[in-house]
């Protein structure tokens, strides 16, 4: 997984960012409305104009600006054009439906990544009395830390993470803190976990998985994305 980028001035000085936050939407929302990535549109925040001009031409259409506030990072010329800037309800709910589209997109997948990785298991396990025992409900209980109880075939427990996609194997992914938390558990108490990587979900030649064990994944290069803040003092 790539490093995240630290705060530069171009990025905590950018005009597309102010802009977008004059319209409040989040990067996504912005992608979507503009036929731009997210990452396009974070690299266009952070002034990575190289080799983006013609991505940037597409945000300064989408904005009903000139290319020339975005390239020079003209506040005076941004905000002149602020005016020009309301965004219509219809837009926004458009956006908000590209939104839910996308996030129902991602829920099929990771459920579609998680019956394949519980069917093998109980092909794996056939002709075993624990077969029937494999349960993928526990990726249903956010407090559980993993996706699927399984069993090694003299019964010894196997705690399965499942992290889907229709890309490649070796795209990044997310965990939840809890997700982390489980898997440090087992590894430091020596439970059987597995991170079942599932890749090319909905490709023709159907989907491929690969298996981690905690200790494989501990060297993973994990990056901080959220912070869970509370009031020591209120809480005490």
């Amino acid at each position: 997984m790539a490093k995240r980028n630290e705060f530069t001035a171009k990025s905590v000085n950018s005009v597309v960012r102010f802009l977008r936050l004059y319209r409040g939407l989040s990067q996504k929302e912005l992608a979507l409305a503009s036929g731009l990535s997210p990452m396009d549109v974070c690299r266009l925040e952070r002034g990575q104009l190289d080799l983006q001009l013609r991505k940037a031409v597409l945000l300064a259409s989408y904005f009903g600006i000139r290319i020339s506030v975005i390239v020079s990072n003209s506040f005076a010329e941004a905000i002149a054009s602020l005016t020009s800037l309301k965004l219509k309800p219809a837009v926004n709910e458009k956006v908000k439906a590209s939104i839910r589209r996308h996030q129902e997109q991602k829920d099929r997948i990771g459920l579609l990544g998680e019956e394949f990785v519980a069917q093998r298991e109980q092909q794996a396990l056939a002709g075993t009395p624990y077969a029937e025992g494999v349960n993928a409900r526990y990726a249903d209980d956010l407090d559980a830390g993993f996706d699927i109880l399984s069993f090694t075939v003299d019964g010894k427990l196997r705690f399965i993470e499942v992290k889907s996609t229709t890309g490649k194997c070796e795209d990044g992914f997310y965990m939840s803190a809890r997700e982390v938390e489980f898997m440090k558990f087992c590894l430091e108490n020596r439970y059987l976990y597995e991170l079942h990587r599932v890749y090319q979900v909905d490709s023709s030649g159907g989907p491929k998985v690969k298996a981690y064990t905690a200790d494989e994944i501990s060297k993973f290069c994990f990056t901080t994305d959220t912070y869970f803040i509370t009031n020591t003092k209120e809480n005490a």
